[in-house]
């Protein structure tokens, strides 16, 4: 997994949007939704939050704890 993929997966994991993550990583909505549907395939996800929980099983994310 590349990073830019990972870099996606925690802004997701911490509630963003794709608009919000396009605009935080000044790329566009097109080029999130490519590394996001990259990062999916990669860990076999059916949705954003299934890439999100296998990221993080995997040990490819750290688990965000008491945050709120």
């Amino acid at each position: 997994m590349t990073e830019r993929e990972r870099d996606v997966l925690r802004l997701i994991a911490s509630g963003k949007s794709s608009k919000e993550i396009a605009r935080h990583l000044g790329i566009s909505i097109g080029g999130v939704n490519f590394h996001i549907l990259n990062a999916m395939k990669k860990l076999g996800a059916a949705t954003r939050a299934h890439a999100v929980a296998r990221a993080i099983f995997l040990g490819l994310l750290l688990p965000e704890v008491g945050r709120n």
